[in-house]
């Protein structure tokens, strides 16, 4: 089948409207996201945790995704999608507050820590599948993957350091306190938002039709698209593996080689630091290679890294730094290919998808991304516990290698606008 780009016009990626949007991104990026660093740290330092509970901990942050993943593209689709970025930033920035006054009068409990941990997966829902459907809007279908690739490039750039800074700053003013920043980046993030100016056109709202039909057709939008529906069938297993290695990260550095949080956040460095190679990589790979050929070879390049970090832990246990050392490469390759895959996949979705299903064709496949992450984050945490934490790790492992298979048939897949110029340079 041979699909129709979007035709939304918008004004490439030379205006301040996308200048202000990419500030808001680097703010939110850049302050905003060390809750998925610390959080895993309180629960085990302040709290306590075992291998279980951060399984139930990585578990709530994505559970909404399984949850609601489907209904909320349609309900995007209805609202402002300024506004809803607007609204879940400031909400993530009071829910992050509570975390350190609570633990500042001594009443902070792992259950609450679930329950804050939920409502941020939740926030960050809405906050995900506006965002994804404002960039077509925001500078045309046709610039969607240069307005991407710069966007991701500024970000990983920003977040390049940050883990090792968070996990100094762990060490010098606490976790719980760290959280105060983020809520800060959160907001700084919101101010920036509002001066976006409104490009979008107020779509009717189907009210003739209930709900169940326009999650459908949403979905039947990829499934009856060949290229779409391998993606998505390699995303399922990718990210259901990937999470499980994942989850066990913080196990593995604070408990199993006891380096502390600093190491934790050396060790995300380097995954930040590939992951801004991989992004400056992403505009001079496209014009050499198709968006099929970088989709299959992201992939590949990611799910063979992974095998890094079993290996890191047969290291003896006189040698915790080298196993750092591996630890710190696996997540560097996994960074460089999954930008690579992350960034074809989703330009390709918006350059192909039209502007009034785009909402629900984001949260379809945001559904389909997130969705098995709780049961892999649960599975982990209960596989590390009953049969160890190496064995654990391989047949994560092996799983991730073997979902490459299904984006293989997308290597020979070229968009109609075959080039990376055509894809937005001009």
């Amino acid at each position: 089948m041979t699909m129709t780009p979007n035709s939304t016009a918008g004004h490439g990626t030379a205006t301040s409207a996308f200048r202000q949007f990419w500030a808001a991104d680097i703010a939110l990026r850049l302050g905003g996201r060390a809750w998925m660093l610390a959080l895993p740290v309180i629960a085990i330092e302040f709290l306590q945790a075992d291998s279980r509970q951060i399984g139930y901990l990585a578990t709530a942050s994505t559970a909404s995704y399984l949850i609601l993943g489907l209904p909320a593209g349609a309900w995007v689709e209805r609202m402002r999608k300024r506004n809803v970025m607007l609204s879940t930033a400031v909400i993530r920035a009071l829910l992050l507050c509570s975390i350190p006054l609570l633990w500042w009068l001594g009443g902070l409990s792992f259950s609450f820590l679930l329950a804050v941990t939920f409502m941020i997966g939740l926030a960050n829902l809405f906050y995900d599948t506006a965002y994804q459907s404002y960039i077509p809007l925001l500078v045309g279908a046709n610039n969607t993957y240069k307005a991407n690739a710069q966007i991701e490039t500024t970000a990983r750039a920003a977040r390049a350091v940050t883990p090792a800074l968070l996990g100094w700053a762990m060490k010098t003013i606490s976790a719980p306190l760290l959280l105060l920043i983020d809520a800060f980046g959160h907001v700084v993030s919101a101010t920036l938002l509002r001066r976006v100016p409104e490009v979008e056109e107020k779509l009717p709202a189907p009210s003739s039709r209930n709900l169940r039909a326009e999650l459908m057709e949403g979905f039947r939008f990829i499934r009856n698209e060949p290229v779409l529906w391998s993606i998505a069938l390699a995303i399922v297993f990718s990210n259901f593996f990937a999470t499980a290695i994942t989850t066990l990260m913080p196990v593995l550095v604070l408990t199993h080689l006891k380096l502390g949080p600093g190491s934790l956040g050396v060790v995300y460095t380097a995954g930040e630091i590939g992951g801004f190679l991989g992004a400056l990589l992403l505009t001079p790979l496209r014009r050499y290679f198709e968006v099929g050929q970088m989709l299959a070879g992201g992939l590949l390049l990611a799910a063979g890294s992974t095998a890094l970090v079993p290996l890191a832990m047969g290291m003896p246990d006189s040698s915790p730094k080298l196993a750092l050392g591996i630890l710190m490469l696996s997540v560097f390759g996994t960074a460089i290919g999954g930008v690579t895959f992350a960034v074809s996949q989703i330009s390709l979705r918006q350059m192909l998808c039209p502007a009034a299903l785009s909402s629900r064709v984001n949260a379809t496949m945001r559904f389909v991304i997130w969705g098995t992450m709780p049961a892999a984050s649960l599975l982990a945490g209960a596989g590390a516990y009953w049969l160890g934490t190496i064995p654990t790790l391989w047949l994560a492992v092996v799983g991730t290698v073997l979902t490459v298979l299904p984006i293989l048939s997308c290597a020979r897949y070229s968009t109609p606008q075959s080039n990376g110029r055509a894809l937005g340079d001009g």
